[in-house]
C-alpha cells in the first residue's frame, strides 16, 4: 500500500497547503488541533480503485474534500494488491486510508492573544 501513499500524498499536501493558506492563513481557526480525515478505498483484485468514500470526517470540509481529491487521479495501484487483503471469494477489498493535518505548535497560545 506504499504506492497509495506515494501517489496520493503529494496531491494531499499540495491541496491542503493551498486551501489552508486561503482559508486559515494564521492557523487560528482550524490548526489548533490535529485534524484527521479517513477515506475508504474500494480496491478490485486487479488493483483498480473503484470507489473512494469519506469514512470519518475531520470536522473541516476542505480537509475532507482534499482527502477525497487525493485519489481522484489515482485509479490504479502500481501493482496487484496482495490476496490477503481480500476476504474469501470477494472481488474487492475496502481499505481505510487516513490523512492528518497536524496542529501548529503553540497555536492555542499564539491565537488566544
Amino acid at each position: 500500500m506504499s504506492s497509495l501513499k506515494e501517489s496520493a500524498g503529494p496531491r494531499w499536501t499540495s491541496e491542503i497547503q493551498r486551501e489552508a493558506t486561503a482559508r486559515d492563513p494564521t492557523g487560528c481557526i482550524y490548526s489548533r488541533q490535529d485534524r484527521r480525515a479517513t477515506v475508504t478505498l474500494r480496491i478490485r483484485r486487479d488493483g483498480t480503485i473503484s470507489d473512494v468514500a469519506l469514512r470519518e470526517s475531520s470536522g473541516v470540509p476542505y480537509i475532507d474534500a482534499a482527502a477525497l481529491h487525493a485519489f481522484q487521479w489515482t485509479s490504479v495501484l502500481g501493482r496487484r494488491p496482495p490476496d490477503e487483503l481480500f476476504k474469501a471469494g470477494a472481488d474487492f477489498a475496502e481499505v481505510p486510508f487516513s490523512f492528518t493535518l497536524q496542529r501548529i505548535e503553540n497555536a492555542v497560545y499564539r491565537c488566544a492573544r
